[in-house]
């Protein structure tokens, strides 16, 4: 895995037990190509690096964050979202 995130307590889950006010990226992000459920393109920054994807009808939390090498866990932090659904037009944060 090339993206990873300070370790978030979400409590219930695993050994969590370092709590972190923000995730940070630890590596680069890879984008392993459009897919079933994660077609669309990401949105690059001046320095070329993926910073974020618009979520296009169809796609799916799971398969985004599979495409880019993120788990779930970081992705839901870096959107600061409770619920795993994505409307289309939705702009998320790839890069905190």
């Amino acid at each position: 895995m090339h993206v990873a995130a300070a370790w978030i307590n979400f409590p219930g889950f695993g050994n969590n037990t370092e709590e972190v006010d923000a995730a940070e990226l630890v590596g680069e992000i890879t984008d392993s190509g459009p897919r079933d459920l994660a077609a669309g393109e990401p949105t690059l920054n001046d320095a070329g690096e993926i910073v974020s994807y618009t979520v296009q009808p169809g796609d799916a939390v799971d398969a985004i964050a599979t495409r880019f090498c993120i788990d779930r866990y970081s992705f839901k932090a870096y959107n600061d979202t409770s619920g795993w659904d994505v409307q289309p037009g939705d702009v998320l944060v790839l890069r905190p």
